[in-house]
């Protein structure tokens, strides 16, 4: 990977940020007794000038004991995000470089504390008891590809139909391993995707997706709405025409 330039390096450094004060507003000082300025919070998108992850807000709220962890992998996926919009066309080859014992902690920090185990019944604190250790011995079977995923323990949720939906409940170091391939994908793929999608997206979901429609609904001619959905989807999909669009 190319060392970023001058211009990308400072981009990089205007991270998250949408919409920024200007430099008499932030020199108000504010009176005493005197109520804080309205402040509104904005949401843009792909088509508002924030599109990919190079906008996207990286801060202490992610996670608070591995705060600091992954800098150099959060500037590497910025790196890839610039790439692909810059070439559409543009193939990423070589990738495993990415993956380190530091972005695959940070990864570690960025998983749910409260989910259940894998079928190991390695819980996130036992894991993390001896973190170093785990992370080292996974990254030296990722480098010699000898790392083989474990079974995923298949659970049933009850569904208000009277059905059960499934749900696949990884072991914590496959969770690792899923988060850094996450990160990755989207970087490079999270500018191919239109505005007004919000599935399953960093930094969107169902409330963006509904604020979304209210405003249409309210500021647009809209003679009727369709609500849809495919049946068991993911179960009937076409892998080898998926595959094909890349």
């Amino acid at each position: 990977m190319e060392k970023l330039g001058t211009r990308e390096a400072a981009f990089v450094l205007r991270v998250g940020v949408g919409t920024t004060q200007s430099a008499k507003d932030k020199a108000v000082p504010t009176t005493s007794g005197a109520s804080d300025k309205l402040v509104v919070v904005l949401k843009p998108g792909n088509a508002g000038g924030a599109k990919g992850l190079t906008r996207m807000r990286w801060d202490a709220r992610e996670r608070t004991p591995g705060l600091g962890t992954g800098a150099r992998f959060k500037t590497q996926l910025a790196s890839l995000t610039l790439r692909a919009e810059r070439g559409r066309k543009y193939r990423f080859t070589a990738l495993m470089h990415l993956i380190t014992e530091d972005s695959l902690k940070a990864c570690f920090w960025d998983l749910a504390r409260n989910k259940a185990p894998g079928i190991d019944r390695v819980t996130m604190t036992e894991y993390e008891a001896d973190l170093e250790e785990n992370i080292r011995g996974l990254l030296a079977r990722l480098k010699a590809r000898t790392y083989r995923p474990q079974p995923v323990k298949r659970v049933y949720i009850p569904k208000p139909n009277g059905k059960q939906r499934p749900l696949g409940i990884p072991a914590v170091e496959d969770k690792v391993v899923q988060m850094a391939c996450k990160k990755i994908l989207e970087a490079i793929f999270e500018v191919d995707f239109l505005d007004t999608s919000y599935g399953f997206r960093p930094n969107r979901g169902c409330h963006d997706a509904l604020d979304d429609l209210s405003r249409t609904v309210m500021c647009q001619p809209v003679n009727f709405i369709v609500d849809c959905d495919i049946e068991r989807f993911f179960d009937t999909v076409s892998h080898k025409t998926l595959l094909r669009c890349f």
